[in-house]
């Protein structure tokens, strides 16, 4: 009997994880998951096709942070309609000591070109350093779960070890000058409750209430997110410039 006993604890024991593992995540362990992160990277691919070539662009954005290290990173490439690169936008920290900023704007010729390198201390103190990364590179993770808390969620089938959930979100805003509308519609893969892939079809409407103009936009994002940190080789540089 004994024997039987301790057996079948063991089982449990040892299976305890796979059955946990199996089970489908609910949104609020999701969201918890989400919130306990340390270190990630994305990287994303954006078009947005508006009314007039100037608002219409794709995008290429990669970044993460590591908190542990106190370190993160961001870039941007975005790209006008003739596939020309128009613009780079680039931000990190490193060492826990530095902060990097860079912006360059071209069309056919240079019509903008900062680079800021500043000691971190002279930017956030020391004890709000982890809040001041996460506020730069955490963005993402925050979007989505602003999306996963505040729009409507549901499972729609799973895809090997990932649950695929389906998320609508809306938000309409007004001030003074501007309607603001917007809806999102997109599919969410997750694994071990943390999302590893995205497809966020987004519509937005902007109404000038004084002239009555509205304009429509509409952004089709794709991303994937990996809970490891790799330093990109244009930081990779900038490290080994200033140490």
């Amino acid at each position: 009997m004994k024997q039987s006993l301790f057996v079948a604890l063991i089982t449990l024991i040892l299976f305890s994880g796979c059955l946990t593992f199996e089970r489908v995540p609910s949104i609020e362990e999701v969201l918890r998951a989400m919130e306990e992160v340390n270190e990630y990277q994305y990287e994303f691919h954006s078009a947005n096709i508006g009314i007039t070539e100037s608002e219409t662009f794709t995008q290429i954005m990669k970044g993460g942070m590591n908190l542990k290290r106190r370190e993160g990173f961001e870039e941007i490439m975005t790209y006008n309609f003739d596939g020309e690169l128009i613009e780079i936008y680039r931000a990190a920290v490193f060492d826990g000591r530095y902060y990097h900023y860079q912006l360059r704007k071209n069309k056919g010729e240079i019509l903008e070109n900062i680079t800021e390198e500043n000691p971190l201390e002279a930017i956030v103190s020391s004890e709000n350093i982890t809040t001041f990364i996460e506020d730069h590179f955490a963005w993402p993770l925050h979007t989505l779960s602003l999306f996963l808390k505040n729009g409507s969620v549901e499972l729609i089938e799973k895809d090997g070890n990932l649950y695929v959930f389906r998320v609508e979100y809306s938000k309409e805003r007004q001030g003074k000058y501007y309607e603001y509308i917007g809806n999102l519609t997109g599919i969410i893969w997750v694994n071990d409750a943390l999302p590893v892939r995205f497809s966020l079809n987004i519509t937005t409407i902007t109404i000038n209430l004084h002239s009555n103009i509205t304009k429509r936009a509409t952004s089709v994002v794709r991303g994937n997110i990996t809970y490891s940190y790799l330093i990109p080789e244009w930081l990779l540089r900038i490290r080994k410039r200033s140490s």
